[in-house]
């Protein structure tokens, strides 16, 4: 977490940027992560709380109040928020959601078309069988027709900051070559 951070503090203009989490901000992120959100991405609010939409590569980071309106209003992040997933981010050019897995902490990439209702099938269409796959939305369904970026916000950060993570343009690509 230490690089990340470090990263942060020499690209940050002066803290034009980022700013540390108040009391406010930090006790919102805490209820929505539901008591289950890792210490570093914890730590990384806490310390460096964007003041606005911030792009760090090909990621734009959101503030705390901007995480809370997509986890309870706007969709994919509400319909995935219902299933434990925490949407703190998108992929600039694209708008997929990155988001937080609740459950182990592991970060996921999330086609923003396939999780637009929450009480809809997830379904997209394979051109390799010539058939739309249909399968219900809940925890499991929702990683497996997702791209897993990270185990954790550790390697996440060190794989974006050190250019080794690159975001799926077609992540129906990447679930053509899964159910295959």
């Amino acid at each position: 977490m230490e690089k990340f951070i470090n990263f942060l503090k020499e690209n940050d203009n002066g803290g034009s940027h980022f700013t540390k989490a108040t009391p406010a901000d930090l006790n919102k992120l805490l209820d929505l992560g539901k008591g289950h959100l890792p210490k570093e991405f914890v730590e990384f609010y806490t310390k460096f709380m964007p003041k606005k939409d911030v792009k760090i590569r090909d990621i734009k980071f959101f503030s705390v109040n901007k995480i809370e309106e997509l986890n309870s209003f706007e969709v994919p992040g509400a319909s995935l928020y219902l299933h434990d997933f925490l949407t703190f981010g998108v992929v600039s050019q694209i708008e997929d959601v990155i988001c937080i897995d609740l459950k182990d902490g592991a970060i996921y990439q999330c086609e923003h078309s396939l999780f637009a209702d929450p009480n809809e099938p997830i379904e997209f269409f394979l051109e390799s069988i010539n058939e739309t796959v249909s399968l219900p939305i809940n925890h499991d369904n929702i990683t497996q027709c997702s791209v897993k970026l990270a185990d954790n916000f550790i390697e996440f950060t060190n794989n974006l900051i050190d250019n080794e993570w690159v975001a799926y343009d077609d992540v129906f690509q990447y679930l053509a070559d899964m159910f295959q």
